[in-house]
């Protein structure tokens, strides 16, 4: 990844992780515009020196612009795009405030510590279940719990409409099946996940990975790997809710995609 000028924010980040789709989402919902730069984080891309030299923690998502400011950590980033447009995204009652960053906080120590490791241990790295920490099973369910606590009563995590803490907390809810949660278990947070999805303007998790298994009948994707171009595909496909085709004109998979009817352009471009 080249260390090149800019020429308004730029976003760098992978696909596949939650943590980076949280900042895309926000500016996406705020009508901010901006650049993506994919950085591949299982090759090694947040390690490489001109990555580093951008933010020496080596770490995704990465927020630039172009008088050299830069801002890493997702829930930051969110924070600062959020408060910068004057959204409603962040309530205006202190209280309610505070409240919205008791979840921001939480989600990054009690909840993506577990679930989104074990999504990436089982779903990316193909680890087998019993040489996974049990513990991280028992973590994970814990922190649905306590959103299905609160979801019981509520339409959202903090007062009467979508807050960041919802964006930062649905990220890898979504895909939380992908680790082995049972969302069905946690029925308040499963239609939580729903209503942000829609207000997200995000295909459900669950629909999109069905429609992307049929991406293995894709001529030139490969049957194996980790990180193979099936995986590119569905990674994109979650997180952005375009159609895919093998070509620029033509959605193959129109009878039977139930997903969002958009443009597959990014998505050619991203995995060509």
């Amino acid at each position: 990844m080249p260390h090149r000028e800019i020429q308004r924010l730029t976003l760098y980040g992978d696909s596949i992780s939650g943590n980076c789709m949280k900042p895309k989402w926000t500016a996406d919902l705020l009508g901010i515009p901006y650049d993506w730069v994919e950085v591949d984080i299982l090759q090694g891309g947040t390690q490489t020196e001109d990555f580093l030299s951008l933010n020496p923690a080596g770490q995704v998502p990465l927020a630039r612009w172009p008088d050299g400011r830069a801002l890493p950590q997702s829930n930051a980033i969110m924070l600062y795009l959020a408060e910068e447009a004057g959204s409603d995204l962040v309530p205006s009652d202190m209280f309610r405030r505070a409240q919205m960053m008791s979840w921001l906080f939480w989600e990054q120590y009690s909840h993506e510590t577990a679930i989104a490791v074990r999504r990436f241990q089982k779903h990316y790295l193909n680890t087998p279940d019993d040489q996974i920490d049990p513990q991280l099973m028992a973590k994970g369910r814990r922190a649905l719990g306590v959103m299905e606590l609160q979801l019981t009563y509520t339409d959202w995590l903090v007062g009467d409409a979508m807050t960041l803490a919802d964006i930062a907390l649905v990220a890898y809810t979504r895909v939380a099946h992908e680790g082995g949660f049972d969302l069905s278990d946690f029925p308040s947070v499963e239609r939580w996940v729903s209503r942000t999805e829609v207000a997200l303007n995000l295909p459900h998790a669950k629909e999109a990975a069905q429609c992307t298994d049929m991406m293995s009948l894709t001529p030139g994707s490969s049957p194996s790997g980790s990180r193979n171009s099936v995986d590119r595909w569905t990674a994109a496909y979650r997180a952005n809710c375009w159609k895919t085709s093998s070509s620029r004109s033509a959605c193959r998979m129109e009878s039977t995609c139930s997903c969002m009817p958009t443009c597959c352009a990014w998505l050619f471009h991203m995995v060509s």
